[in-house]
């Protein structure tokens, strides 16, 4: 692994526990706990529109797309 690089996985919320905040703070956790790491980057499937705007809201700029997902990287 790039020890500046971290790819996050896919992350769920409980259809009754969406929209309360729950997301915005596991991202906040998962970025607090590799203080080192330069560049998050993630997808999620193009089809999704909250998940996209969800990450965009967060900070996090699309580098690409192909025919299901988009791609995403947040610097610090």
């Amino acid at each position: 692994m790039d020890k500046e690089t971290l790819n996050i996985g896919r992350i769920f919320i409980a259809p009754e526990n969406q929209r309360k905040g729950y997301g915005e703070f596991m991202m906040r956790e998962i970025e607090a706990l590799y203080p080192a790491v330069k560049e998050f980057t993630l997808d999620t499937p193009i089809w999704n529109i909250r998940t996209n705007t969800f990450y965009t809201k967060i900070g996090y700029a699309e580098v690409r797309r192909d025919n299901d997902f988009i791609y995403y990287s947040k610097q610090r």
